[in-house]
Order: structure tokens, then C-alpha cells, then sequence
């Protein structure tokens, strides 16, 4: 019966899949808005624990997971990310939450998420004529994309672009997920999941000059929660 489960979920995951065309941001460079060079060979692993092997990047300026097939660039569906419980791409793992894309760093009692954004000043107003604000048509200017695709091998995929083209910048954050709930990391969260531990933490922050916006600081902390408290 589980198998039968398994392939039924499959089906229905591979036709959202192969159905949906992505967009892509045409006013900045392709380049800057992936986050990895090239397409990569990745896993997308089910909640039944099926596993789907597909061309994988993520695109940050539109935070979708995007793969190339059939000469064309896809995404997945909302429905899929409901049945999808992670995607790893090289060695990194993501997982959608709340409808925003968030790295794992780590997986745990408290999983410490990671999150990238775009500069928001990007895609910020420009002043008009007579001191009035225009909205950037980097906001609206979100249509196929126009990107053009080497394919040297099945499983390689490459982007060529104009070497001209506006880079956008992008920022990331850091957030603790705790059964189902997304917090921001400081000692106010930490207090409220080990109300008797505090004075333990406080003493490893000091020890340690944990900062909270620092990422090998951060798992410092997480790690040493989770593995000791």
C-alpha cells in the first residue's frame, strides 16, 4: 500500500512539476540572481521519502527553487512544496516555509534557518519631475525570461548573458524555526525554550563573544542548546 501511495504522489508531483514556466527579473543581471553558478545536479525529497533528481538552482530575486527541461525554465507550485519536505542542491539543503525559501544550516530540536533577500533600496521609488515619486519598473519588470541556455551535457545547464547587465545585491538573515514557528535568534527566544537555562547560556554567549548576526557564531549557539540543554 505504500508503495502505491508513493507512486501516486509522484504522479501527481511530476505533472505540477513539468507544467508551471518560471519568470525572471529581466532588469538585472541573470547571474547575480542565482545563487549558484551553474545548474546542479539535486535531490528533492518527498514527505513519503521518495526522491526526485532534477537540474536544481535557486533563484533569490524571485526566491524560487528553478530546473531547466525541455529548453524551458520551471518552478515548482505551491502544491508541490506541500509535499515536498526538502531540496538539496550541491550541499545545501532548503525548505519552503510560509511560502519564503530558507536554507538549513541546522537541523535540529531549534533548526537555525538561513535567508537571502534582495536589497530592498534596488527596488526602491525614484524621484520624478516636480519632486514626485516613480515607482522602479524593476518592480514590475518581471516577465519570461529572455535568458538564453547552454545544455553541453543533460545534466550540465548554463546561463549566457550580457556582461552589462545591472547586478543586484543580496542580504541574508538568520532565523530559528521551533515547532512550526518562526522566531528571530537572541536570548529572549532562547529564554522562553530553556527558562531554566539561562544563566548557562548567558555565560556561553560571554564566553564564546557570541554574536547573533554572525553565522558561525550562530550555530555555536544553536548547536551547543540543542546538544547540552
Amino acid at each position: 500500500m505504500r508503495k502505491l501511495n508513493s507512486f501516486i504522489i509522484f504522479s501527481i508531483l511530476s505533472i505540477s512539476i513539468f507544467a508551471q514556466n518560471s519568470k525572471i527579473n529581466e532588469d538585472f543581471s541573470i547571474k547575480s540572481q542565482y545563487l549558484f553558478k551553474n545548474f546542479i545536479n539535486g535531490n528533492i525529497t518527498l514527505k513519503d521519502s521518495t526522491i526526485i533528481k532534477l537540474g536544481l538552482n535557486y533563484n533569490v530575486f524571485m526566491d524560487e527553487i528553478h530546473y531547466y527541461q525541455s529548453g524551458q525554465l520551471k518552478t515548482f507550485t505551491a502544491n508541490d512544496y506541500n509535499l515536498i519536505e526538502k531540496i538539496i542542491i550541491d550541499k545545501h539543503s532548503f525548505i519552503c516555509f510560509e511560502q519564503k525559501i530558507y536554507e538549513v544550516l541546522i537541523f535540529d530540536h531549534i533548526t537555525l534557518l538561513k535567508r537571502r533577500e534582495i536589497e530592498k533600496t534596488d527596488l526602491c521609488a525614484k524621484e520624478g519631475a516636480y519632486g514626485t515619486k516613480v515607482n522602479s519598473a524593476t518592480v514590475q519588470a518581471v516577465t519570461v525570461a529572455r535568458v538564453t541556455f547552454r545544455e553541453d551535457r543533460a545534466e550540465s545547464v548554463t546561463y549566457i548573458e550580457d556582461l552589462d547587465e545591472k547586478t543586484v545585491a543580496i542580504r541574508t538573515n538568520y532565523k530559528l524555526k521551533y515547532q512550526d514557528t518562526i522566531y528571530i535568534p537572541n536570548l529572549k527566544f532562547l529564554n522562553i525554550i530553556y527558562p531554566n537555562s539561562l544563566k548557562k547560556i548567558k555565560k556561553y554567549k560571554k564566553d564564546n563573544k557570541i554574536k547573533f548576526n554572525n553565522e558561525d557564531d550562530l550555530m555555536k549557539m544553536i548547536n551547543y542548546c540543542n546538544n547540552n540543554l
